[in-house]
């Protein structure tokens, strides 16, 4: 990618509002924008002067120490088969990291506004947060600090950020030679300037990038290990990975695997990030040589294929599969390629969607699923949507709005239209219960089961759960027919007590008299408590008055126990569109939220 030549910016710089299109849509009022560090000079400038966006930055969430593995046939399942799924240690199993590379970084992502503007433009989105562990922002701009906009979404969602660090070419070997590793001293001094630069924007540590040959390569060493120090001293958390370039000599010489020649640098820091053209061979050489460290390898597979085990874009899965057979972690690089490579059209949000959903379906299998541990209300909205005007349709960019996305990765609603669609394997044999799809503007979830067999109770897996009721919870839901008028939806609900014992909560489709009420299972009508369905009417008013949407709330009161699954049933139809989901403590504030 070309570097960007546009000078470091780091104060504001208000712009005056500017109305392109007479549209609640709009670009943001206050129009500032992120930026990398180009140079040490200005890293000097943004120490002494940082952004005032700094205190805008959001806290990493604890996560669950727990994971489900996923599995294709993981979707749905018999109601009277609806069990919570087995739990692993999250210490214990491989890792994902997904490094961002939209056209080079700094495109829609870099500008600062709030929850509530939006940036007409065609910028790219990441929603599928359960199932990542780190993520990387990339450029190639020495110093790259992650957007605002990534940093809050994935703290948000429990993910580490981490910023990039790089050198290459003719230039970076003159840097690192010259300046930044021409001794100790500059090496520290370059080093304590980085981990001050993490604690000032509340991300989580480096990606290290060193792409030219280093002549000090002693002091690269320790400076690896240094700031990996430093990092770890300020927070035990902070993450330092060293991408797979210079050997243990100095020289500039991908291996495509963890080996002596770089194990230096691993051994130094948290982990290694493999090259990305690697054989089954070099996988097999990275097991060997990390030994009990074999979490900490994170084998490199570029979207756009480049030199790629599988060729890369909607193959991917295959080099996925490869690294995930081998117990080693993950490390997807530019993911944006879905996005990328469209050609823009007035349909150019439906198609984005449609293939996104494509290409992570194709990888589930191969990640592990965190929990969701807080109560939470959703309308699985992912940071883009459409407008129009005129007959003029525009994309509009809300990474900061983004919102709680299923458990579950959702099947393409249109495999039609997606290029070579009948080639990928996983796809073919993967059930299509849980699809993504749009309505108007708007993301939405379809759920189906006019492929699965008839006559029989099925229980959609929609949310993988850790969270903490007690007394009285309050969960609504907002549905829409797809054809059939009379087709409504239950939610069943697994909790799980102190002692370990399962229940059954069925929040009903249809009023029933003699509900169940005993250890095994819980039946809930919906509430015909005004205020209580009032008060989540008032947060969904276009929805449901405009867009006629149903809204399904129900209350009920349990001892203290922890949710964990979440699924749905169609009842009375085939197909129901899923257009918002919420689970809340029905506390003195419940009817004062808005």
């Amino acid at each position: 990618m070309e570097q960007e030549q546009d000078k470091c910016r780091y104060e504001f710089e208000p712009t005056p509002k500017k109305r392109l299109v007479e549209h609640r849509k709009m670009m943001p009022s206050v129009f500032v924008e992120c930026h990398p560090i180009t140079n040490l000079e200005d890293l000097e400038g943004v120490l002494e002067y940082p952004p005032r966006w700094v205190d805008r930055v959001e806290p990493l969430i604890p996560r669950a120490g727990t994971v489900v593995q996923n599995t294709l046939s993981d979707c749905h399942s018999d109601s009277k088969h609806y069990l919570a799924r087995n739990r692993l240690d999250s210490r214990l199993v491989p890792k994902t990291l997904l490094c961002h590379d939209y056209k080079g970084g700094y495109q829609a992502d870099k500008y600062l506004h709030y929850v509530n503007e939006d940036i007409l433009g065609n910028g790219y989105t990441f929603y599928n947060w359960a199932q990542i562990d780190v993520f990387v922002y990339f450029s190639h701009h020495l110093i790259t600090i992650p957007p605002l906009c990534w940093i809050n979404v994935a703290h948000n969602n429990g993910v580490k950020v981490l910023g990039t660090i790089i050198t290459e070419f003719g230039s970076g070997a003159e840097l690192c030679n010259k300046k930044i590793l021409k001794n100790y001293e500059t090496m520290r001094v370059f080093a304590r300037s980085l981990a001050q630069i993490v604690k000032i924007f509340g991300f989580d540590g480096w990606l290290l990038n060193i792409e030219n040959a280093v002549e000090n390569v002693n002091v690269l060493k320790e400076f690896v290990a240094y700031l990996t120090q430093l990092l770890h001293t300020e927070n035990p958390g902070n993450l330092v990975i060293w991408y797979d370039s210079v050997t243990e000599e100095g020289k500039l010489d991908w291996q495509n695997e963890l080996n002596a020649k770089n194990r230096c640098f691993f051994d130094a820091c948290d982990g290694i990030f493999l090259n990305y053209s690697w054989s089954e061979k070099h996988l097999v050489n990275s097991v060997e040589a990390a030994r009990h460290r074999n979490l900490d390898v994170f084998v490199g597979i570029d979207v756009f294929g480049r030199n790629m085990f599988g060729g890369g874009k909607l193959f991917t899965y295959k080099a996925t599969e490869m690294a995930s057979r081998y117990n080693l972690s993950l490390a997807v690089f530019a993911p944006g390629w879905t996005h990328e490579t469209l050609e823009k059209s007035d349909t150019f949000f439906e198609q984005f969607l449609n293939r996104d959903s494509a290409f992570w379906s194709s990888l589930w299998p191969y990640f592990y699923t965190h929990p969701i541990r807080n109560y939470f209300t959703t309308n699985f909205y992912i940071g883009l949507d459409k407008a129009s005007l005129n007959f003029l349709f525009f994309t509009c960019y809300n990474i900061l709005n983004q919102q709680q996305q299923l458990s579950k990765f959702p099947h393409p609603k249109d495999t039609s239209a997606i290029q070579m669609y009948e080639s990928i394997i996983t796809l073919n044999n993967k059930c299509d219960c849980i699809q993504a799809a749009t309505l108007r503007s708007r993301n939405v979830c379809l759920l189906t089961k006019q492929n699965l067999r008839k006559n029989v109770e099925y229980v959609h897996h929609l949310f993988v759960c850790d969270i903490e009721i007690a007394d009285n919870t309050v969960v609504y839901f907002m549905t829409k027919n797809e054809e059939e008028a009379t087709t409504r939806l239950s939610l069943t609900i697994l909790t799980c007590d102190v002692n370990g014992k399962f229940r059954k909560i069925k929040l009903l489709a249809q009023q029933k008299d003699d509900t169940l009420d005993n250890a095994t299972d819980l039946e809930v009508n919906a509430s015909e408590e005004s205020d209580v369905y009032d008060s989540v009417k008032s947060r969904y008013l276009t929805m449901v008055e405009k867009e006629t949407w149903r809204l399904s709330v129900y209350m009920f009161n349990t001892k203290l126990c922890n949710v964990m699954e979440v699924g749905a049933t169609i009842e009375g139809g085939d197909s129901v569109y899923l257009g918002a989901f919420g689970i809340e403590n029905a506390d003195g504030n419940f009817l004062k939220r808005k």
